[in-house]
């Protein structure tokens, strides 16, 4: 079982995902590779640790896959706020993220801008089968 934190890019930021995870990765410590690309035109991002292919070694030993939100090691949160950060620099229209056990569907939708999210992140209270739509609040800079 595993935890994946996927990063939905709108069809407009497609042709650039491959260019996306690198900035991410490059900016943030994290790995960041293309996972996917639907029929509905979206790229899916992945955000692990280098080296790992789930988030899972993101989570703190205490992490619960039923509680309500992720508890992850205090060391990589500001990493994953700088790759959301980053995101936001890049993706034209915005993201949705995903921070959802493998099998897991989102039960809610939430939208937020990545300042909000970041401070989430920086708390601890990444939710659980929550799908953060994150609004652009920066000027694009692929």
């Amino acid at each position: 079982m595993c935890l994946f934190l996927t990063v939905h890019l709108w069809p407009s930021d497609a042709p650039f995902a491959e260019r996306i995870a690198r900035a991410v990765a490059a900016e943030s410590g994290l790995a960041a590779h293309v996972a996917e690309r639907g029929p509905s035109g979206r790229a899916a991002l992945m955000i692990s640790e280098t080296g790992h292919g789930c988030a899972c070694s993101l989570l703190a030993d205490s992490a619960d896959w039923n509680a309500a939100t992720w508890d992850m090691w205090p060391k990589v949160l500001p990493e994953l706020a700088k790759a959301l950060h980053g995101l936001d620099t890049r993706c034209r229209g915005g993201f949705d993220l995903d921070a959802l056990w493998i099998g897991d569907a989102p039960r809610a939708t939430v939208t937020v801008t990545v300042k909000d999210l970041a401070r989430l992140v920086l708390r601890g209270q990444l939710g659980n089968k929550i799908r953060y739509r994150v609004q652009r609040t920066m000027p694009s800079a692929k």
